[in-house]
């Protein structure tokens, strides 16, 4: 039996088996191939965070009015050492920019500080403000500046260049401090969590102008500064107590479904109020707004199942509608010499024509950490995003 059967294996593995001669691959002809593509990866991950920062740095210095007092300094440069990278990446870095261990300057983004100061790519700084860079500040060396950092004033960068070390004296901008990041996952999605904004990389292939990928970050910006993130928390917990309570009335576990409701509470009106705060933090950054609605079309085309229904946002027909009409109160605002302050007694018609609840007024921006789950809904305000083939959108 064992004979038997060990012989229909082998006819069954013959039978799937390829038809043509493989060609012959030299192995170290492969492993340079390998180094080529890990470096043209490496400049392709680059290129895309220097398109969305030289995007999203103008929105976040322009808005800092809104971000209370996150605030933070912003020298307009990217920053990498090897803790940032999987190992399989440092001599990839290292070819390309003189990454090691130590913070080092890889780019500059558009408007630089650090740039006009004469800081240059391959660049390790050392130390900030005679505040040696280690641990946690090699992951994020502006974290040794104080904050917050609402006047810009010369801050001392220590250098080392061509194993020289020098002092060079950088006026950073003040910025609100929300990082923009981008990860490595081909959906279309953005998210904001209260500390930060990401970016996938499908969010920037799809996001075909740069005024369009002002508008996805204003609009992230906006759930960060209206404290979208502390007030999803705070219906979670809600939903939290009312589950433990039908559970001790009924003997049956409703704690997760109310937490997953209480989470889910007013999810389209952020959305909404996102889109048209967001707006009016695009446009006070100079940005072009009147051709971005057609954002939404295209993503109705591309994704025909947003166009008719939302779950946890508007459909995109009426995002595009309400966006239309956000552009057009600009518009007048701008006409008649009005400052460019939105209004949320009078904010847009949202959740599939219905009209919002009127908002309080914006709280201070606080740092929380994100409410996780287990699904893949657009970005819903910090939820934990897991890499699929679905359709997202901010």
């Amino acid at each position: 039996m064992r004979y038997l059967i060990g012989v229909l294996c082998m006819t069954l593995l013959a039978g799937c088996a390829p038809v043509t001669k493989n060609t012959k691959i030299d192995i170290n002809a492969s492993e340079r191939e390998k180094a080529i593509q890990k470096e043209l990866a490496l400049q392709q991950m680059l290129k895309r965070d220097v398109r969305a920062n030289n995007v999203g740095l103008p929105i976040l210095t322009a808005n800092t009015a809104e971000c209370g007092d996150k605030l933070g300094a912003n020298i307009g440069a990217a920053i990498i050492n090897n803790s940032k990278m999987e190992k399989e990446w440092h001599e990839p870095a290292k070819k390309l920019w003189g990454v090691t261990e130590k913070a080092t300057v890889v780019a500059f983004y558009k408007n630089s500080a650090a740039e006009a100061a004469g800081l240059k790519v391959g660049d390790q700084i050392t130390k900030i403000n005679n505040k040696p860079l280690k641990d946690d500040l090699l992951q994020n060396p502006m974290a040794a500046v104080a904050k917050p950092y609402k006047t810009p004033a010369p801050i001392a960068f220590n250098v080392m260049r061509n194993n020289i070390q020098e002092i060079i004296n950088i006026t950073p901008a003040v910025a609100c401090d929300y990082p923009i990041e981008v990860i490595a996952q081909d959906e279309v999605n953005a998210f904001a969590d209260g500390s930060a904004i990401y970016l996938t990389n499908g969010m920037l292939r799809f996001a075909e102008t740069d005024d369009e990928l002002a508008v996805v970050i204003g609009h992230e910006l906006a759930h960060n500064t209206m404290g979208h993130m502390k007030k999803k928390q705070g219906n979670q917990l809600l939903g939290t107590i009312l589950g433990v309570l039908a559970t001790v009335a009924t003997g049956v576990d409703f704690t997760n479904l109310g937490a997953g409701m209480g989470a889910s509470m007013y999810s389209q009106e952020f959305e909404s109020e996102a889109d048209y705060v967001g707006m009016y933090s695009t446009a006070k950054a100079g940005f072009a707004i009147e051709n971005t609605p057609n954002f939404w079309r295209r993503m109705g085309v591309e994704h025909p199942s947003g166009i008719s229904h939302g779950q946890t946002h508007p459909n995109t027909a009426n995002r595009f509608l309400a966006l239309e009409k956000t552009v057009q109160e600009i518009g007048d605002k701008r006409a008649n010499n009005l400052p460019l302050k939105y209004d949320l007694k009078n904010a847009n018609p949202t959740t599939d024509g219905v009209k919002t609840e009127e908002a309080n007024p914006a709280p201070k921006a606080t740092e929380t950490k994100p409410v996780e789950t287990t699904k893949t809904l657009n970005d819903n305000v910090g939820e934990k995003v897991e890499a699929t083939s679905e359709a997202k959108a901010p």
